[in-house]
């Protein structure tokens, strides 16, 4: 039916909730929000409340209606985040998780879920709240951590093994060094041995060339010459 473009705001207790329809796409749509937090008895009341506004409004209910977005935050005052203005994630529901610095001593922590779902579902989640999914994230990222252990420790084995490898060359190569070693060693040795003998060799024969002194030539002085 043809809709007056006209939006409904009413606030209970600090909740705001507003309806809104619009005319061009003959939509009816909703928002709920309190800063200050809500309960899941308050979260249900509004949306009943955002009901009784839009019957009053069209005169008939609404039957065929999603959930689009819902959105939580939790803020924790007295912590500073160094290094990093933001950080997001999305775990594996779907749901984005962003921590960051909304003022001075106030981190900031958003909870925001973009797949449409029905109103059953969506009292479903409120109901739960996040303890369920944050269980099942806590989970998934504790097996993540897991395998990123066990792959460092694969990395740290491989490295370790190459590492007993190239000692164990270098030991081979430091033993082969001392065999060498030992080896010149003894070769000094005899070398120095038959030096020595060598020298004792030509020492004996250097004695035993001296020519002898006869005694014809000793005496050779005391000969009186007669004339």
């Amino acid at each position: 039916m043809d809709v007056k473009s006209d939006s409904i705001v009413e606030v209970v207790g600090g909740v705001t909730v507003r309806a809104i329809f619009g005319s061009e796409r003959k939509k009816v749509s909703g928002v709920i929000s309190c800063d200050a937090g809500m309960s899941r008895d308050a979260c249900l009341f509004a949306v009943n409340r955002w009901f009784e506004l839009v019957e009053g409004k069209l005169g008939f209910c609404l039957n065929d209606l999603v959930v689009t977005t819902w959105e939580l935050n939790k803020d924790h005052a007295g912590i500073r985040i160094d290094g990093v203005q933001c950080v997001t994630k999305r775990d594996l529901y779907g749901m984005i998780e962003r921590t960051y610095q909304k003022e001075e001593n106030l981190v900031r922590k958003e909870w925001k879920v973009s797949t449409p779902m029905s109103l059953n579902k969506f009292e479903e989640a409120v109901s739960n709240g996040l303890a369920g999914m944050e269980k099942a994230q806590d989970i998934k990222d504790l097996r993540d951590e897991v395998r990123g252990v066990w792959e460092a420790l694969k990395f740290n084995n491989s490295r370790m093994l190459e590492l007993g490898k190239f000692v164990e060359a270098v030991s081979k190569s430091q033993l082969n060094m001392a065999d060498r070693i030992v080896a010149l060693e003894k070769g000094l040795i005899t070398l120095s041995n038959s030096v020595t003998k060598l020298i004792d060799v030509l020492a004996g024969n250097q004695l035993n060339d001296k020519p002898p002194v006869s005694k014809h030539d000793s005496d050779a002085d005391s000969f009186e010459y007669v004339r």
